[in-house]
């Protein structure tokens, strides 16, 4: 059992790196979030149903946060909000301060996620796998939406490579 439970993490932690810190199949999130200043992290496409980076990156913060706190058995401290829409929250095109403070804020708290689910014991891998590996495809998918919004506004490479 134990053989299959390293399986598992290793798994998990794989997914994990492949969507945050390293490139795979596609950019990781730290990779989309290079370079950025605050502007770019505002900037938002025409038309009404479009959120610009900075609303997407505090949407995801919002669960990836949620999913460290319950990691770590703290869901009776995190602050709930009582709809999706309030997950993505604006930033201030002029503060590239409160933009560094956002990015650093994601990367402290998948350094807790790592450290947390290669943490994880035999008892507590089923009830996190779940969870886990659905902030993982949230994250990729808004990932790939922050990468057309660079691509848009002409922050992103046309065209890039990356050996596999």
């Amino acid at each position: 059992m134990k053989g299959d439970l390293m399986s598992n993490i290793h798994l998990l932690t794989n997914e994990h790196k492949f969507s945050y810190y390293e490139e795979d199949w596609y950019p990781p999130l730290t990779a989309a979030l290079e370079g950025l200043s605050a502007k770019e992290a505002t900037w938002k496409p025409a038309g009404e149903s479009v959120n610009s980076i900075w609303e997407t990156i505090n949407h995801m913060l919002y669960f990836e946060e949620r999913l460290l706190y319950q990691l770590e058995g703290r869901m009776n401290q995190f602050n709930k909000v009582s709809e999706n829409d309030l997950t993505f929250k604006e930033g201030n095109s002029d503060d590239d301060q409160a933009w560094e403070q956002i990015v650093k804020k994601i990367n402290e708290i998948h350094a807790g996620l790592k450290q947390a689910i290669t943490s994880l014991q035999e008892d507590d891998f089923e009830s996190f796998a779940e969870a886990i590996m659905g902030v993982i495809r949230h994250d990729a998918y808004h990932t790939g939406q922050i990468i057309q919004i660079r691509k848009l506004q002409g922050s992103w490479a046309a065209k890039r490579r990356f050996e596999f």
